[in-house]
């Protein structure tokens, strides 16, 4: 199309040239010759400027003749790269194959990934898909939540593009196990009789999340001396050494209890207050009483399921990802027969305000942009939304599709129009936000290919074309000006094209921002030399028809 222009604007130029030719050669020669100087300087003056201001003009040529070009022809359609399959891999980037297993402890969240083949597919969005999202959630960027109990949840993964395309994986939502690799944090020093001390099990962030201290197995070598209970509390009893283990745990820890010359006082009650509703991720602090008088006030507490409610040894409550009730125990270390227990509830924290942004409110016909969601709420400005999760739509699937990826929307440009994007929280569908945003069609001269346009242009215009005028010029200056055949003429024009199309290269060699090339050299003779041709073919032609008009004339 580009060459097709060329050589539409040569014609055309050509039949002007040839109009001003006979206009010019009436009213003077020496008006040819200056032109044919004043094109020469041009070119000279045009090789001496910086290299930005070069630049700039480039640029500027560039927008115009993108502005022409893409004016006069379609829109271009995108090659669609169709998807072939997807490679999903688990938290330990393993490749997942179809109708595989995995076991998650409750509590805990495994990352899975998947990879849509080939890399260029054109549209690589995907959706995640539970069975049952009451016992494993999953998120839209593959975040698999074990919230309660359950066997054979089935995972699907699916290519948006193509439904065909799908991996599909069951997962069992099993209790956690006790750990096997831990650390323990134990005073060993010499315990009074009527004191308690706890044997601390102490596990990384994660490992928290995965197991669970409680079925572990503490023993005394000698109860009578000291016991040791599920929860890894020692009690001292009466004055003696004792031997402290723990299952699955290689070292031993030797405790000595001895007397104590005061009473001992033990406690018979203890009160556990505090709210009864926290939030998830939210911190609840719970407060206890016993009696003032109690040899050893310490105690312990216990939650009932961590899944839904932790509790540190001050009596926070932290809530986990899930909602739901969980009862938290204190229990006196002294006589664990004492206890006070408090229910409290968990819930979420819900959005009431949703906004949106985008990466761009345009996008080209095959291209992508980001829409990124805000999900706020009303409540204690420190918790976060329990569900960031944000569900996206489009008004017209023609024009753009869009696809939801941990809270934001994914949109692909299908067609030139506008769509308006509407997002809706998952969690509480009554806040939603829209944003609109404008395809735009392809164009022949585009962002991806425009700087390897800006250079054709300037060897297209800024040399070749620039040069072609000067040869038109220069043969015609020949022409007039020498009185030997046409052959003759044309190769002594050739002489400062030649000159000049060296140069120029020459004085950009040591020009700032600029340099030279013998490539350039070389397309500059080209276009002084197809001016040379065309200017010589027109004048021969115009001589034979004027010879041959004569003829006529003469025999008629």
């Amino acid at each position: 199309m580009v060459i097709l222009l060329f050589f539409s604007i040569i014609g055309v130029c050509g039949k002007i040239m040839i109009d001003m030719t006979n206009k010019v050669i009436r009213k003077g020669k020496w008006f040819i010759l200056g032109f044919f100087v004043f094109i020469n300087s041009l070119i000279v003056f045009e090789s001496s400027l910086p290299g930005y201001i070069s630049s700039q003009r480039s640029s500027f040529i560039t927008m115009i003749a993108s502005f022409f070009i893409n004016g006069i022809t379609p829109d271009q359609q995108p090659d669609i790269i169709e998807v072939t399959g997807l490679e999903v891999k688990d938290y330990q980037q393993t490749a997942v194959q179809e109708n595989s297993h995995y076991a998650i402890p409750v509590g805990v969240t495994r990352h899975f990934t998947v990879q849509v083949l080939p890399l260029e597919a054109t549209n690589s969005n995907i959706t995640w898909k539970s069975s049952n999202n009451e016992v494993l959630r999953v998120t839209s960027g593959g975040y698999l939540e074990a919230r309660q109990l359950g066997e054979n949840i089935k995972i699907s993964v699916t290519s948006e593009s193509d439904q065909d395309i799908v991996t599909n994986f069951y997962v069992d939502v099993i209790p956690r196990p006790a750990p096997a690799n831990f650390e323990v944090n134990f005073d060993t020093s010499d315990l009074m009789v009527g004191y308690s001390r706890r044997l601390m099990v102490e596990l990384d962030e994660q490992s928290q999340r995965e197991y669970d201290t409680s079925l572990l197995t503490y023993t005394s070598s000698h109860p009578e001396v000291a016991t040791i209970n599920n929860y890894g509390v020692v009690n001292a009893l009466s004055p003696g050494v004792t031997n402290i283990t723990i299952s699955d745990h290689e070292k031993i820890y030797s405790l000595k209890v001895v007397a104590n010359p005061t009473p001992v006082v033990k406690p018979t009650a203890i009160t556990l207050e505090g709210p009864d509703q926290g939030y998830v991720y939210g911190y609840t602090p719970l407060s206890y009483t016993m009696a003032d008088d109690v040899t050893d006030p310490s105690v312990t507490f216990i939650s009932s399921n961590e899944a839904i409610a932790k509790v540190d040894q001050n009596g926070v409550v932290y809530g986990s990802k899930v909602s739901g009730t969980a009862i938290i125990r204190v229990y006196a270390n002294a006589d664990f027969h004492v206890y006070d227990e408090h229910i409290i509830n968990i819930v979420d924290v819900l959005p009431t305000h949703l906004t949106l942004t985008a990466s761009s409110s345009e996008i080209i016909v095959a291209k992508k942009v980001t829409i990124f969601a805000s999900l706020t709420h009303d409540l204690d400005p420190t918790l976060p939304v329990t569900n960031q999760e944000v569900i996206f739509t489009s008004s017209d699937e023609n024009i753009a599709e869009v696809v939801s990826l941990n809270g934001q929307g994914i949109v692909l440009g299908k067609k030139r129009g506008t769509v308006t994007i509407t997002a809706t929280s998952e969690a509480n569908p009554q806040v939603t936000a829209t944003i609109d945003i404008q395809v735009l069609a392809i164009e022949v001269i585009n962002e991806d290919n425009v700087q390897s346009f800006s250079g054709y242009i300037r060897k297209a215009v800024g040399h070749f074309f620039l040069f072609f005028i000067n040869g038109l010029l220069g043969a015609l200056t020949f022409i007039l000006f020498i009185k030997e055949n046409l052959i003759i003429k044309g190769l002594f024009s050739l002489l400062p094209g030649v000159f000049f199309a060296g140069l120029s290269e020459f004085i950009q060699y040591f020009v700032e921002g600029r340099g030279a090339s013998v490539f350039d050299v070389l397309i500059n003779i080209a276009g002084y030399l197809l001016g040379v041709i065309c200017m010589m073919g027109l004048t021969y032609l115009t001589n034979r028809r004027r010879a041959q008009n004569l003829r006529k004339l003469h025999h008629g």
